[in-house]
């Protein structure tokens, strides 16, 4: 038997004459003496080597990443098991696990077996990969799966399987090479997209570049579907993988729970994130690069009483600003934004829920100011937006390269504008609303559900009511909404959205049936609504007064704010979305 790298039984052997476990003369002997007398290699070459089976498992997982399956948590797909028959499976001792492209990966009840899985590949007709058992109870396992299949027919080959199930099978997409030099970089990952298909039960029996694979395919096809997050949710028995796309979160996958560790794993190593993912909430990020294109991703940990839970965020690295005029404010509110933007100090947010757009918002801002001549700074946490007249500091995740001690150091670089992306403490709070008292103009973003809600959360964080009014310019509001999918729209007969359209004189409101090009959500893609609030005096003094945010919001209305549910009802009148998602995404109160 020739020792080539192009057999199992090759690179075995190779591995183990690497290691000083055998000579190349000892296995030819070997082989000669299983020739002249028809003992299995099994029997001969451990006798050789003087190893038992369990140092042979340990060998093939430490030198050729064979993988280690819990089978108590994952069970072997019909399909694999009818490719071999019970017989097969019982006289050689192997569990059939899955099937991909002709490749037929199955557990050894005895890790010595190696030796023998080429022949037995020629015998069945199938291309055998092995895998290795982490509880050793393999035999038990193929009496429970074979035991409802005796006295089946005959077990297909490779060939005719593949012919009978030509139309059921997953095309592979072509593996990418690494990028030149991008490996090297600090905090970089290059994956690569295997297959379409999500299966996450293959984490039962994937080594380390497998899950890093999965990786990849999951965050290319969260990207190919517009999501701008990817969450992993443990349960009791299972955890769930979904997509947010357009505001909704939508189910991918689902495998058992045990399988979950390893994919979080995988995550925290690639962000560099240190500690237990059963411990508190782990926060870090990374560039992603998948199918040629670099994406920057955040990851958020968080221990639950079910396991760790992660967020993923999706953004574009690098992506130019937009311009003001096609961010899709409405003239009246434009000419207003671009008035605020001409102080040349004062405070100005830009509020909304998460995943709702707002550092897409900050960067067109600023490079609208930036084209005008003035010195313009962003602190963020990572690079998401990029333009050559804007300077910006990546925090990231050193906690000695703070957003505080960064703001303090700004008054000596001359700054003109300063851009905060985004507050989430009274520290940051307080020195972006000192910055916009000296002579920066401010702009930061915040978490908030509209424009009143902004200034009412940043003093629910300490900022004091007087420091705040004395500051404040004004708030940008947003938030995304779906659009009816062109596909399947029809009209909308519901007695709500017909009178919300009488309400306005508007004319007969649309939604989506729901179809195959829009997953059945009847909605395809999104589209801003916003809401701009321009701080006048008697807006600035309810503020210093810490007045309710009711009070506010009618102060903001008397002087011209369009709330978003308006703005949002504006866009069902044009057909472009329906009354059911502008009162899922606005209050419920009066427009």
């Amino acid at each position: 038997m020739e020792m080539t790298e192009d057999t199992l039984y090759g690179r075995v052997c190779s591995k183990m004459v690497e290691a000083g476990l055998i000579t190349k003369e000892q296995l030819a002997a070997a082989e000669e003496h299983s020739a002249k007398t028809g003992k299995r290699l099994k029997d001969i070459i451990p006798g050789i080597a003087l190893i038992t089976s369990e140092d042979m498992g340990r060998f093939l997982e430490e030198k050729l990443d064979v993988p280690r399956v819990d089978l108590e948590s994952y069970s072997p797909e019909p399909e694999a098991i009818r490719a071999l028959s019970g017989d097969v499976a019982r006289e050689n001792g192997i569990l059939p696990l899955f099937e991909i492209e002709g490749i037929l990966t199955v557990v050894l009840a005895d890790a010595l077996d190696v030796f023998e899985l080429d022949a037995l590949s020629r015998q069945v007709g199938w291309s055998l990969e092995p895998a290795l058992s982490a509880d050793g109870n393999v035999q038990e396992t193929i009496e429970a799966c074979y035991s409802d299949s005796e006295g089946g027919a005959e077990q297909p080959s490779a060939e005719e399987a593949a012919e009978g199930d030509e139309e059921e099978a997953v095309p592979l997409n072509d593996e990418l090479e690494p990028l030149p030099d991008l490996e090297d970089l600090p905090n970089v990952e290059v994956v690569t997209d295997g297959m379409n298909g999500i299966e996450l039960d293959k984490l039962a029996v994937a080594d380390d570049e497998t899950v890093k694979g999965l990786i990849g395919q999951i965050v290319n096809e969260a990207a190919s579907r517009g999501a701008t997050s990817i969450h992993i949710e443990p349960r009791r028995d299972l955890f769930h993988l979904f997509f947010r796309i357009d505001g909704e979160l939508s189910e991918v996958a689902s495998a058992a729970a045990a399988l979950q560790t390893r994919l979080v794993s995988r995550l925290m190593r690639m962000a560099r994130l240190e500690g237990s993912a059963d411990q508190g909430v782990r926060n870090g990020g990374l560039s992603l690069i998948v199918d040629e294109r670099e994406r920057a991703v955040s990851i958020s940990v968080c221990a639950t009483s079910t396991g760790p839970r992660v967020v993923i965020g999706l953004e574009s690295l690098v992506r130019e600003p937009i311009e003001l005029a096609r961010l899709g404010f409405v003239p009246e509110d434009l000419t207003k934004l671009q008035l605020m933007l001409d102080l040349p100090t004062g405070f100005i947010l830009i509020a909304g829920p998460l995943a709702s757009g707002k550092t897409t918002t900050l960067f067109s801002c600023l490079a609208s100011l930036a084209s005008s001549g003035k010195s313009v700074f962003a602190v963020t946490e990572r690079m998401e937006c990029a333009h050559e007249a804007i300077n910006q500091i990546v925090v990231g995740s050193d906690p000695s390269y703070r957003f505080s001690s960064i703001l303090r150091s700004l008054a000596r670089q001359d700054c003109d504008v300063l851009g905060v992306d985004e507050i989430r403490d009274l520290e940051v709070a307080g020195l972006a609303a000192k910055a916009a008292k000296s002579d920066m103009l401010t702009l930061a973003t915040t978490l908030a559900r509209d424009a009143t809600a902004a200034p009412s959360g940043l003093i629910w964080m300490g900022l004091e009511p007087v420091s705040l009014a004395q500051v404040l310019s004004g708030v940008i509001a947003q938030v995304p909404v779906r659009l009816i999918c062109e596909d399947c729209k029809v009209e909308d007969k519901s007695e709500v959205a017909l009178k919300a359209m009488e309400a306005l004189g508007g004319p007969m409101p649309y939604t989506g049936a729901g179809c195959a090009k829009c997953d059945g959500t009847g909605y395809k893609g999104s589209a801003m609504l916003y809401e701009l609030l321009v701080a006048g005096d008697k807006l600035r003094t309810a503020v210093s007064l810490d007045k309710p945010e009711g009070e506010i919001r009618e102060l903001a209305k008397e002087s011209g704010m369009t709330s978003m549910r308006l703005a949002g009802l504006r866009r069902v009148a044009e057909g472009l979305t329906s009354v059911a998602e502008v009162r899922r995404v606005t209050r419920l109160g009066g427009a």
